[in-house]
C-alpha cells in the first residue's frame, strides 16, 4: 500500500514536471517568432455568446455578477483593435457542464492571432505548435463535404433534414440530439461517425464548414456553396485545434451574436446582452488576421498517454 501511494505520487510530481517544461516550450515557441504574450481576465461583465457553449455565472457583490470566459477571444480582440499586432494568451477558461475523459469544466488553452501569415502558413504553425507534444507527422486536408462523402456517402450541403435523419436512424442512435436541426444532426453524425476516423495516421486539417458553423470566421463562395474560413487539426480521432479566418465586419458580427442568441432561445437557453466594449473595439476595427485555439491540458494528457484529462491537472478542482 505505501509502495502503491508512492508510485502514484512519483507519477503526479513527473506529470507536474512536464506540465512546467511543456509551458515554457510553448512560451518560447511565441517568443522565437516575436508574438506578445498578453493576459486578459478571465471574469468579464458581458459573457460571448455562444448557443452551444455555457458560461459559469458568479456574483462579484451584492449588486453585481460577472461570467467566467470560455476563451479569451473576446479581450484579444479588443487588444487587437488597438494596434497591438501579433498576440497569444495560456490561459484558464471555464465551460459550464463540461467533464469527461478529454472534457474539464476548467482547462488551460492556448490562443493566438496572426496577420502576417497566409490562411495555409498559419495552419502550418499550429502543427508545429502542436508537434512540441506530439510526433511530428505528416498532414492532409479535407473539406467538411468531403469527409461527409467519405465516411458517409452523403453530400450534407444538398442534404434534407429528413436525409440525414435517416442517416441516423440507419446508423442506430449513440446518445441523443439536442434538437432536429440540421446543424445539429450534422454535429451528432460528425462526432460519432466521422471524428473517429481523422488523424489516424496523418494530422487531418478539416477546412470548409458550412456557413451555419462560421462562428466569428469569414465566409467565402467555394463555386456554388458559401462555407466558412475555418480550420480544425485532427490527431487520432481527437479535435486539438479551431482556427478562424476572422471576421473584421462589426456589422457582420453583430448580426451572428444575434443569431447566436436566437439559437440559445431555440434551445431553451437564455439570452445574453451584448458586449458593448467588444462591438465598439470591432467597430474601431482589427488587422485581416487569423486565430487559432488549442486546448493545452488535451495535448499534454495525449502526450503522457494519461486515460484522462483530469489525470494532467495540478489539483482536480472538484
Amino acid at each position: 500500500m505505501f509502495l502503491e501511494s508512492n508510485n502514484k505520487t512519483d507519477n503526479k510530481i513527473h506529470t507536474l514536471q512536464e506540465r512546467a517544461r511543456m509551458l515554457h516550450l510553448v512560451r518560447d515557441f511565441f517568443y522565437q517568432r516575436k508574438i506578445l504574450e498578453v493576459d486578459c481576465p478571465a471574469l468579464s461583465s458581458y459573457a460571448s455568446i455562444d448557443a452551444h457553449i455555457d458560461l459559469i455565472q458568479t456574483q462579484t457583490s451584492s449588486t453585481e455578477s460577472g461570467f467566467l470566459h470560455s476563451s479569451p477571444e473576446y479581450g484579444m480582440k479588443k487588444l487587437l483593435s488597438m494596434g497591438l499586432g501579433d498576440i497569444y494568451q495560456l490561459s484558464h477558461v471555464f465551460r459550464k457542464e463540461e467533464k469527461g475523459r478529454l472534457h474539464n469544466t476548467e482547462f488551460t488553452m492556448i490562443e493566438w492571432y496572426r496577420a502576417d501569415l497566409t490562411y495555409f502558413e498559419f495552419m502550418q504553425e499550429t502543427l508545429e505548435l502542436i508537434s512540441l507534444f506530439l510526433e511530428k507527422r505528416e498532414s492532409e486536408m479535407i473539406s467538411y463535404k468531403d469527409a461527409f462523402i467519405t465516411y458517409l456517402d452523403i453530400d450534407p450541403s444538398h442534404a434534407s433534414l429528413q436525409d440525414l435523419i435517416k442517416i441516423v436512424e440507419k446508423k442506430s442512435a449513440i446518445g441523443s440530439i439536442p434538437d432536429l436541426c440540421m446543424d445539429s444532426i450534422l454535429d451528432y453524425l460528425w462526432s460519432y461517425f466521422i471524428e473517429p476516423n481523422l488523424g489516424i495516421e496523418k494530422y487531418t486539417i478539416v477546412i470548409d464548414f458550412p456557413s451555419t458553423m462560421a462562428a466569428l470566421a469569414k465566409t467565402y463562395w467555394n463555386r456554388d456553396e458559401k462555407v466558412a474560413k475555418r480550420f480544425e487539426v485532427y490527431y487520432s480521432g481527437i479535435e486539438l485545434a479551431n482556427g478562424y479566418d476572422e471576421l473584421t465586419d462589426p456589422e457582420e458580427l453583430k448580426s451572428r451574436l444575434q443569431q447566436e442568441n436566437f439559437r440559445r432561445e431555440v434551445l431553451g437557453k437564455a439570452k445574453l446582452p451584448l458586449d458593448p466594449t467588444f462591438l465598439e473595439a470591432m467597430e474601431k476595427g482589427i488587422p485581416s488576421c487569423y486565430g487559432v485555439a488549442v486546448g493545452f491540458d488535451r495535448l499534454l494528457q495525449l502526450m503522457l498517454e494519461k486515460e484522462t484529462i483530469q489525470e494532467i491537472l495540478s489539483l482536480p478542482n472538484f
